[in-house]
């Protein structure tokens, strides 16, 4: 024990060196390396029909991480910069051109160079006459090469001790075969549903842009000195502001901003936090389904056909829907939840600890996606009416009505400043509750597909979606419907009846064939049922059920062949293999599909997606229109005066001067959202006030009154409810934390007292 303490001490001992002298790079000052003013660059500019560019082709760079800035007048048109290599050494510098559109002052954006290169061109472009169209143009060394090298360091150093530590289990005999099966399974699962991302590029699918603004705007915004949760992000739409943050929850996004901040593109921070997800989605499945089972292997299996399943899949790559996924990702928290609520020993120590799942579960989709949400509300409440007699068992019903009301205390601080500011206004989402949903449920040729593809069109047959269970899960419901027949009862036969007819009936939630138009006539439920969207949403929890029955599919199979012939006990081992190797079949075929299919898209530059893509406008507001917004500064009625003019994101700092006798009105570069502060400096007479009306394409208006000359500060401070929601989840997780503490604290005491 003593040789192997010491081996990992010095093992340690050199990582910590090595990284702790890469370190001081990490905080080395940026380097400007090149930079020219305006009259130099209208002086070397050459004119070609209506365009004007300047180049420059004789840069040097060595491998790092480099910085591009420019700087340009109010009244400049668009302008293109771009930086390209002549050296024929592949994708040794990895930058996407950038649109500095009119209105812009000025931009920035990060290159990344993986080899010395010693004809680098840095290339401006502009329209018309190159007379003052550009102030300054600079390129600068940053220290976020250092911090990307530190960081992987680290992070192999973590994965190559965390194999030497599987090792020496393995080795010693603390790790049971069981155990490593589990090890080597969820992590070859993983590799298969990230092998797509394995690849220097990546399809934006459907939703992608969205989800990548999302992240983008986030990290920008808190670069900006606001602090999380920022409810209003800055950056999209023109630099206007967007309520995404309102939303849709961000709290899992702070981990690709993390990245992001560590000097990784864009395009690699998502794909980071992907494996992050696939990684965190086998583990939490395999836990749940361990929990609920007290068996390894066929937790496994239920597992990883979960994350290696087609629909799991498809939100990955096919539709790029982060927040679907990302409540996937906690769906069998809840139904482990529910499951040791339902059958667990009521009288039990361990009784009062079942709802952990449920809150850890529920406050995951809440914090993940609003129609994930409503889907899991209404799949919860449903169980609790089909087993009414166990739900309103006194000690069942305290769990839940605690797990309910701890869940909502804890995420007070999103659900309540969503509900009170969709209240506050109409907006792009309140439109999209009139439409019929019906028709973009699946077929039935569609939902019983069984190799699924990247695919193009989203409820028929021909070149379709992979929205459906796949041939492991279909596999798995037949091979226990004909079994069952056949085969006598054992004590996991009642879940599994129960888990095939909600799978089945949850699946049939997902076609066109339910009546979703009929039930949204129904008085006070159409809202909550058209603001699904689509029907097909209903494969996820379809999924994760799958998952869950062939989990005790495997432990029916087992509990039947015991005491049976080595015939027997053979053939259930080899049907539960072909289940594995039927889902690792279509996993396989579907992950190659996606790579090697979709168009190539290397996103580097995170400046290069625009700012423009909301996807349906959902948190716009009412009568607006993304074609309505560009790059401006204020605009003001004719009398009124201003300087000084300052923007940070969603604050604005100015000096106004109103020079008649009358109120004048200001409008600013911010979606009018309510919850906007005004500050004025001090000045006789009225201040100035934020108006009801808004502005041109729904623009923050401002009444100056007359005679007014003051200072002015805009920002987004949201309402005093908003504190009060914090408050108290920050009450809740003390008091959580408290309460663990102390019990941890008194079992100790009572061990303490016994020995």
């Amino acid at each position: 024990m003593g040789k192997k303490i010491k081996k990992w001490g010095i093992l340690l001992f050199l990582e910590a060196v090595l990284l702790a002298a890469l370190l001081p790079g990490c905080f080395r000052r940026e380097q400007t390396l090149y930079e020219i003013k305006g009259s130099e660059i209208s002086e070397q500019a050459v004119r070609a029909q209506d365009t004007s560019a300047f180049r420059r082709t004789d840069l040097a760079l060595t491998p790092g991480v480099y910085r591009v800035r420019i700087n340009v007048p109010e009244n400049s048109s668009n302008i293109t910069i771009k930086v390209e290599s002549t050296d024929a050494k592949y994708k040794a510098l990895r930058c996407n051109p950038v649109t500095l559109y009119a209105g812009q002052t000025g931009t920035e954006f990060e290159l990344y160079v993986f080899d010395r290169l010693s004809q680098v061109s840095l290339i401006c472009e502009f329209p018309g006459g190159n007379d003052g169209q550009v102030e300054s143009l600079s390129l600068s060394r940053l220290n976020l090469g250092s911090r990307i090298l530190v960081f992987c360091l680290a992070v192999l150093f973590l994965a190559g001790d965390g194999l030497v530590w599987v090792r020496d289990r393995i080795l010693s005999g603390r790790m049971s075969w069981e155990q490593q099966l589990v090890f080597w399974g969820l992590l070859g699962a993983v590799l298969l549903s990230g092998y797509p991302y394995l690849t220097d590029y990546f399809d934006l699918a459907a939703d992608g842009g969205f989800h990548l603004l999302r992240i983008e705007g986030l990290f920008q915004t808190l670069r900006q000195g606001r602090w999380f949760p920022v409810w209003v992000q800055s950056y999209w739409l023109y630099d206007h502001g967007y309520a995404v943050s309102t939303f849709y929850g961000e709290l899992f996004l702070l981990l690709p901003v993390f990245f992001r901040a560590v000097g990784f593109s864009i395009m690699t921070s998502y794909k980071m936090f992907l494996f992050v997800i696939n990684g965190a989605a086998a583990w939490i499945a395999y836990i749940s389904f361990y929990r609920c089972a007290r068996r390894r292997l066929p937790a496994l299996l239920g597992s990883v056909l979960y994350v290696i399943s087609p629909y799991w899949v498809y939100n990955l790559y096919n539709q790029m829907a982060l927040g679907e996924t990302l409540a996937m990702m906690f769906f069998p928290l809840l139904c482990c939840g529910l499951y040791l609520l339902y059958t667990g020993d009521i009288e039990g120590k361990e009784y009062g600890k079942y709802k952990v799942y449920l809150i850890v579960g529920l406050s995951g989709i809440v914090q993940t996606h609003v129609i994930s949400t409503e889907m899991t509300a209404a799949a919860v409440l449903t169980v609790c009416v089909l087993f009414w007699r166990r739900t309103f068992r006194r000690q069942t019903f305290v769990q839940l009505l605690q797990a309910a009301l701890i869940t909502l205390a804890l995420n007070a601080w999103f659900w309540i400043p969503l509900l009170y500011m969709m209240g506050q206004d109409k907006y792009g989402l309140n439109d999209l509750v009139n439409y019929s949903i019906q028709g973009k449920g699946t077929e039935l040729a569609g939902a019983l597909q069984l190799w699924p593809n990247m695919g193009a069109v989203q409820t028929g047959m021909f070149h379709c979606e992979p929205i459906q269970l796949g041939i492991a899960f279909w596999a798995a419901l037949a091979f226990y419907g004909l079994l069952r027949r056949a085969g006598r009862d054992n004590p996991y036969t009642g879940i599994c009846d129960r888990l095939a007819g909600a799978v089945l009936a949850v699946w049939f939630l997902s076609t066109r064939y339910f009546p979703w138009d009929a039930l949204a006539k129904v008085p006070g439920v159409r809202y909550l049922v058209t603001s699904i969207q689509f029907p097909t949403r209903m494969m996820a929890p379809a999924t994760a059920l799958c998952a869950f029955f062939t989990v005790f599919l495997a432990c029916w199979l087992g509990e039947a062949s015991k005491g049976e012939t080595k015939k027997a006990r053979g053939f259930v081992k080899g049907l539960l293999l072909f289940l594995t190797v039927l889902g690792v079949g279509s996993a396989v075929y579907h992950v190659n599909d996606i790579a090697y299919s979709r168009p190539v898209v290397r996103l580097y530059t995170a400046k290069n997606m625009g700012t423009e893509g909301v996807g349906n406008g959902e948190y716009l507001l009412q009568g607006t229109l993304v074609s309505d917004y560009y790059y401006h500064g204020p605009r003001g009625e004719e009398g009124l005066l201003w300087s000084d003019y300052e923007k940070n994101g969603t604050e604005i700092r100015m000096t106004v001067e109103n020079e008649t006798a009358q109120t004048r009105y200001l409008e600013l570069p911010l979606i009018g959202y309510r919850g906007y502060q005004l500050e004025a400096g001090e000045a006789a007479g009225e201040s100035p006030y934020l108006t009801e009306q808004r502005g041109e394409h729904g623009d923050l208006r401002i009444a100056v009154p007359a005679g007014y000359a003051g200072a002015l500060r805009v920002w987004y401070g949201g309402f005093p409810v908003y504190r009060l929601a914090e408050l108290l989840s920050a009450l809740t997780i003390s008091g959580l934390a408290g309460c663990f503490v102390f019990r941890k604290r008194k079992a100790r005491i009572r061990k303490e007292r016994l020995t």
